[in-house]
This record gives C-alpha cells, sequence and structure tokens, in this order.
C-alpha cells in the first residue's frame, strides 16, 4: 500500500477547495458567460453585418445596429463590475461571523485558502471574457471567407492587444477588490473599502499632478498625467483608460485608411511606445498587490470578523485622500473662502463616515483628533508643493540622449501652423531646437534677473492712452511639446511664446524628411477622387477602390483659390515632386525663397524646382503677376488696410510670472493673474498663416477703395507675402481677413508709402471721400 504524503494531503485539500470554491461560484460564472456571450460576440456580428451591407452597397441607414451596440456595451459593463461582485461572493466568511470559524476550521493553512479563494473566484471572473473573446474571433475569421473585412483583419493584432489590456485591467480589478476586502470586517466597509480603493488610487494621483501644475505656473500640463505608467499602471481605471489612447491606431478618417491600404503605413500612438513596459509593468503591480493582499489576509484572525475595519490605518489613509482631493478641488477654485469651505465639507464626511465606523460616538474626541490631524498633513503636503514650486518639476527638460522623437503643435490663434498634428520628428537638429528653446524658456522664469527686455509703452488696460502713432499688434504663439522618452513614456510641456523664438525650430521642421513625407503624403490622400462615389468619406474600402482623380487646389497670397484636377498618377508624381523638394531644401532655402502660392496645405516657394516644373508641364497657374493680384481685389468687398510700422508686443509675464496651459486670459484670478502693465517689444515675427485673426473694419456696400496709382498699390501686392520667418516686419496689409507683411529689405519703405498715398476710401452714395489709414488692433 502506498503511503499518501502530508504534500499530497496538502494539494489534495488544495484541489478540493479550488473546485468547491468554482461550484459555489457557478451561478456568478453562469451570469457573467451571459454578460460577454452578449457583448464581444453581439459586436463581431454588427460589424460583419455592417460590412456585408457596404459589400453589396445597401442604401439606406445603419442606425437599426445601434441598439444591438448598445447592449453590447451594457453587457460588457456589467461583465467588468462582476470583479465588484465575485470577491465579495468568494471572501464573504471575512466579514460574516456565520462563515468564518467553519472556513477557517478546514485542514487547509492560509496559503492554501487565500490562493484556492482567489483563484477559483479569478477564473469564475475572467473565463467568461476569454469564451466570449474566442467566439468574438471565430465569427470574425469565418465571416471573412464571405465578407470582405481586409481593413478589419489587419487590425487584428492591435485588437488583440486591446483585449489583452482589458484582460489585465479586469485582473487588477478583481486583485485590488480582495485587497480592499481583506482591510474591513463588515459588509458595508467592505462595499466601501472596494469603490474607494479602485476610485482613490487614480484621482489621488490625478489630483496630486493637478496640484502641481497649478504650483509650478510654468509650462506643465494637467493632461500629461494620463500619458505616464505611474497612472495608467496602478490602478484598473488606469488600465483600462490606457485602451483610449490605444485606439488612435484604428484608422479614424479617410487618409488613416489610406495609410494603411495604399502604403502600409502605420497609425504611431503614445501607447504604440509604452505597450511592452506598461503589460510589463501592470502584471508588476498586480503581482505586488496580491503578494500584500496574501500578507494582510495571513495575519487576520477569526475574532478580527465584524470589526469596521481589521487595520485602521487603510481607513485613514482613505479618507485623508479624500480631504486632500477636496482641499485640492476648492483650491483650483481660487475662491478666497476655498480652504474653508472645503474643511467644513471634508468634516461632514469625516465625521460621518466615523459615526458609521465606530457605530455610534464612543470615544468621539478622537474623530475630532484624527481629523485635524490628517487636515494638517494634507495642508502640509500642498504647501510643500506649493513651495517647492510643483516640486521643481517645471524646471525639468528632457536631455537629448533621452528622447527617441517629439510631437510639436504650435498654435496660431486657433488654427495649428502644421496641418498634420500626428508627425513625430526624429531628426535631432529639430530636437535640439526644441530643446535649446524649452531650456531658454524655463532659465528665463527661474532666472529672470540674468535677462534685460526692451519694453513696450502698450497699455492694455487703458487703450485710450497708447502712442496714437503707433500700432501695438499681440504676438503670442501656444507650443505644445511631447517628448518621447527611450523608456516609451511622454513627457508634456505647453507655454505661449513669441513668434521669434520659433524661428529656426519651424525652419529645421518645414525642412525635415518627416514633415515633407507625411504633409505630402497626407495631401494625397486628401486629394484623391472617385467618380463614383464622389465625396463619399464613409465606406472606405469601396472609396479607396474606386478612386480614379485626384484633385488640389492652387491659393495665391490673396486668398483667391482655383482647382486643380489631376489623375491619380499625376497627384502621385506632384506630390513626391514637393516632397523632393521640400528634403532637398535647407532651413536657409526655405527663409530666403520667395512664396509663389499655396498649394494644398503645403508653402510653394522658389526653391521648389521639381514642383514648379511639374505645374508648368501641366499649365497650372501658381503665380500671379502684380497686375492680376490688383485686377483680383474687389474694390467693393475688399477690405483693403495698410498697417505700417507695427510694434508687435508679448506680455512679460509669460516670461516671468506664470505660463499655464490653458488660454491666456486677462481675468485669471489673483495667483494665476500675469502682469499685463509690462510688455516686451519685439524684433521680428514668424508667420506662414496668412489667416491671423485679426480683426478689420467692413465697409460693408457703404464704400468702396478707389487707387489713384494702381502701379503703387500692384508693386506693394507683389512684395508683400504671407511667410515672415523671423525678420524684422515694415508693414502689415489686411485684404479682407488675411495678413499680408512687407519685410523689411532695401527699398519696402518707399512702396508702403507710395501705396498709402495712392489709396482713397469713397462713400458709394456721396462720394465723399475718407482716410483709409485705418489701423486695428
Amino acid at each position: 500500500m502506498t503511503a499518501v504524503t502530508r504534500s499530497q494531503i496538502k494539494k489534495s485539500f488544495f484541489k478540493e477547495r479550488l473546485k468547491s470554491k468554482f461550484s459555489e461560484d457557478m451561478k456568478l460564472f453562469i451570469t457573467n458567460l451571459v454578460f460577454q456571450l452578449l457583448s464581444l460576440p453581439i459586436l463581431a456580428g454588427v460589424y460583419l453585418w455592417l460590412q456585408y451591407l457596404d459589400s453589396i452597397d445597401a442604401v439606406g441607414s445603419r442606425d437599426d445596429c445601434l441598439p444591438f451596440v448598445f447592449i453590447a456595451v451594457i453587457a460588457f459593463i456589467l461583465s467588468v463590475l462582476m470583479g465588484l461582485v465575485i470577491p465579495m461572493m468568494n471572501f464573504r466568511y471575512l466579514y460574516s461571523k456565520s462563515l468564518v470559524d467553519m472556513n477557517y476550521s478546514l485542514p487547509l493553512n492560509n496559503r492554501q485558502r487565500f490562493f484556492a479563494d482567489y483563484f477559483s473566484g479569478l477564473t469564475a471572473y475572467i473565463a467568461p471574457f476569454l469564451i466570449g473573446g474566442i467566439i468574438a474571433l471565430a465569427e470574425l475569421l469565418i465571416g471573412s471567407c464571405f465578407i470582405e473585412i481586409g481593413s478589419m483583419l489587419e487590425y487584428l493584432p492591435e485588437i488583440i492587444k486591446i483585449a489583452f489590456i482589458a484582460f489585465v485591467g479586469m485582473i487588477m480589478l478583481y486583485t485590488m477588490s480582495v485587497l480592499a476586502i481583506s482591510f474591513a470586517g463588515s459588509v458595508f466597509e467592505a462595499l466601501f473599502s472596494i469603490v474607494a480603493l479602485n476610485i482613490m488610487i487614480p484621482l489621488f494621483i490625478f489630483i496630486t499632478w493637478s496640484n502641481i501644475v497649478e504650483a509650478a505656473h510654468f509650462g506643465l500640463c494637467t493632461e500629461s498625467v494620463v500619458q505616464n505608467y505611474t497612472f495608467f499602471t496602478t490602478s484598473p481605471i488606469g488600465v483600462f483608460g490606457f485602451i483610449i489612447p490605444y485606439i488612435d491606431i484604428i484608422p479614424q478618417s479617410p487618409s488613416d485608411v489610406l495609410r494603411q491600404t495604399m502604403y502600409g503605413e502605420k497609425i504611431r500612438s503614445i501607447a504604440d511606445n509604452m505597450y511592452f513596459n506598461f503589460m510589463v509593468r501592470t502584471l508588476a503591480v498586480i503581482v505586488i498587490i496580491l503578494f500584500i493582499t496574501y500578507l494582510l489576509y495571513k495575519h487576520r484572525k477569526a475574532e478580527d470578523v465584524s470589526k469596521p475595519y481589521v487595520y485602521n490605518a487603510f481607513y485613514y489613509i482613505i479618507m485623508s485622500a479624500v480631504i486632500y482631493s477636496i482641499v485640492t478641488l476648492m483650491k483650483m477654485t481660487s475662491l478666497d473662502s476655498g480652504l474653508i469651505a472645503a474643511l467644513i465639507i471634508s468634516g461632514i464626511i469625516w465625521f460621518t463616515m466615523e459615526v458609521i465606523r465606530r457605530r455610534g460616538f464612543k470615544r468621539f474626541w478622537t474623530a475630532l483628533l484624527s481629523f485635524a490631524a490628517a487636515s494638517a498633513v494634507v495642508i502640509g503636503v500642498i504647501k510643500v508643493i506649493d513651495s517647492t514650486r510643483g516640486l521643481g518639476r517645471a524646471q525639468y527638460v528632457p536631455s537629448a540622449s533621452s528622447v527617441t522623437d517629439i510631437e510639436i503643435e504650435i498654435m496660431n490663434n486657433y488654427s495649428s501652423i502644421f496641418n498634420n498634428d500626428r508627425i513625430r520628428y526624429c531628426d535631432p537638429k529639430v530636437i535640439s531646437d526644441v530643446i535649446d528653446i524649452n531650456t531658454e524658456l524655463v532659465d528665463r522664469y527661474f532666472n529672470s534677473d540674468k535677462y534685460e527686455y526692451e519694453l513696450s509703452d502698450y497699455n492694455h488696460r487703458y487703450p485710450h492712452l497708447n502712442n496714437k502713432d503707433k500700432n501695438y499688434l499681440l504676438d503670442a504663439k501656444q507650443v505644445k511639446i511631447t517628448y518621447h522618452t527611450k523608456g516609451g513614456s511622454a513627457i508634456l510641456r505647453q507655454y505661449w511664446m513669441p513668434s521669434e523664438m520659433l524661428s529656426d525650430l519651424c525652419c529645421d521642421i518645414y525642412t525635415s524628411s518627416e514633415f515633407a513625407e507625411q504633409e505630402t503624403k497626407e495631401m494625397l490622400y486628401n486629394g484623391l477622387r472617385s467618380s463614383k462615389d464622389p465625396g463619399h468619406f464613409y465606406t472606405q474600402s469601396r472609396f479607396i477602390k474606386n478612386a480614379d482623380s485626384y484633385a488640389t487646389s492652387v491659393t495665391d497670397k490673396l486668398g483667391v483659390t482655383s482647382e486643380v484636377l489631376l489623375t491619380v498618377e499625376e497627384g502621385k508624381e506632384l506630390t513626391e515632386a514637393l516632397c523632393k523638394d521640400y528634403t532637398e531644401m535647407t532651413s536657409d532655402d526655405f527663409r530666403s525663397a520667395e512664396y509663389y502660392c499655396t498649394l494644398g496645405n503645403m508653402i510653394v516657394n522658389s526653391s521648389c524646382d521639381n514642383t514648379i516644373a511639374f505645374l508648368k508641364m501641366h499649365n497650372i497657374a501658381y503665380r500671379k503677376t502684380a497686375v492680376e493680384l490688383f485686377e483680383s481685389l474687389d474694390k467693393y468687398s475688399t477690405n483693403l488696410t495698410i498697417t505700417p510700422a507695427p510694434e508687435y508686443v508679448f506680455p512679460l509675464g509669460f516670461f516671468t510670472e506664470s505660463n499655464y496651459e490653458s488660454n491666456y486670459s486677462y481675468d485669471y484670478p489673483d495667483d494665476k493673474r500675469i502682469n499685463t502693465e509690462k510688455y516686451v517689444k519685439m524684433d521680428s515675427v514668424f508667420s506662414v498663416d496668412p489667416y491671423r485673426d485679426r480683426s478689420y473694419v467692413d465697409y460693408g456696400r457703404k464704400r468702396h477703395f478707389e487707387f489713384t496709382d494702381p502701379e503703387a498699390v500692384e508693386k506693394l501686392l507683389d512684395a508683400a507675402t504671407p511667410v515672415v520667418t523671423g525678420e524684422k516686419v515694415l508693414a502689415e496689409i489686411q485684404a479682407g481677413s488675411l495678413t499680408l507683411y512687407i519685410t523689411e529689405r532695401t527699398g519696402n519703405d518707399l512702396l508702403v508709402e507710395s501705396a498709402k498715398d495712392s489709396m482713397k476710401l469713397v462713400d458709394n452714395a456721396t462720394g465723399e471721400e475718407y482716410d483709409p489709414d485705418i489701423f486695428y488692433q
């Protein structure tokens, strides 16, 4: 007879416990399975049905599918929330006197009992998700044999990655819930702990970063917290939130689909870089949480059941985090009474929870002491963050060696200077330019005594006191920088700065290979047309397949646009020529080249030899003469204004006081308001966008222009340019909503004076003349 070892007996007890607990969980398992069968397989079926309707060119609305999508989404959410219910049921003996003695008396040690209960519940929770996912995948694979779903299959690896993110998020939700239960000894506290722990961790991280951003007063972005491993890997909300940026990889627009299907180009997202490290770190956090949970479970005793909290420290940490969040949120309102209001609200919540936890008012004076201590700690932490200017985060600028690539968005009032915000620049020169600008801004702020500024006499608050012989123009660009590091995370900075600081950077960007390739591809994608599906952008596979022409536009400096229609091959040839021109162009070439026209969204200048050769070959008018420009002016509807000697100014406060990510305003609360009494004179400007959002005088139909010397105006228009790359501006010309510049070059000052002298503004009815030299701000 074979002797049975003690280890075999223990293993058999563990297996029996695992089986029995899973049997207890069978109803929960079946419920969860029903939810999952109503979610992913339904979504896959809806997708196949829509693809089938498109394949047969079915007409009519697709809205009939929306109820099924709604059912699938609700079912999936309910399935995820089972991660709160199953632990409560599986570990209910931890807060039930009638069950704890029976469970603790079984021939199992703490480790066997804990892991048997943990894995049985995890199986009941996760297995339905895997089953539903496999069925949905089988639907897509089988459906692909009968229905064309090529683009979906191409993105199947990304969809599987998203499924793994959800899989890991569900495991974390389940594990975090077990951890919360381990602290509590009663039903209410167990429920409260589960909800509080899962919410307070991401909220605490977000609130802390928001505190740092507010305290730094310079360049930090609130949104950067959700592009960081700390937020994404430490809570279920963070893990599921990681799905959102990852979805950016799935094509969202016609051009995205064309990039994939025609050129094999992959859309990149921040999640693309972070995925591997994210998965490793998240799994590591889950293991750590599981280990901590086991230690807490191991040291619990049967007599701890019915206590509100077995470990009171957890309760006080959670409640202190609640106070911290409330105080911080009220602080952000900048109300004078914010702190007092926050403490009153926190006190109400604190004492209510204390009454519930104590089951009465026994020794309630200790609740007053604990609230006072927690409030003091919270206020102390916030004061430390404030006194250190956000723990010094605003001073940190990544080194070039730690950055793999960058994204940059430069806002020109309400539009982006660059058309394609997805471009990520790997060019060392561009990265160096960005780091140099960032370093200079940080130095100007933290070492302001080193810098001297020539101040303008511009008075924003009392414009009537301004010098009437000067034309003051505010020149401020909002710049958002995203550094992608070798570790996979992203560092965001956002500043207001004068445009002249961007001259070198923008010229290097415009002449970089990444800009040339991405912008010209975007230009090609957006210009493809189909005679079979004119203007159709919804059924992407049909549109791409049917593309048989290419359309773009040529716009002159006065904004007059003419359409250009080419074949698809000619469109490719044109965009390839433009790409080659920009790739071969140097920064100095871009600065000195003469502006000719705008092709699509790309500037064509005198350095674009290949593009110009193509345009000439196809008889496309790309450059208007001075006479043609003058003739395109409508004397009765074009509001032409010449602003001589503009003085560009930039608020000194953005350099020395605060530089927030939000749109600047002169109505900030006191702790955020910049000093608007001082403005710095700028020597030059940078602009490549003629639509500068300047206000202009609208003469309506009551007045019109007359020119005593048309040749003088022709010469002025010929010398004017919508592109200025760090030069001093002698005058701005406002033609309707467009802004052109006369730069400081030999003879241009005489052109401005001659053109001004030749202009007359005449009343249509009376013939009365007015001074056309009208300044605007």
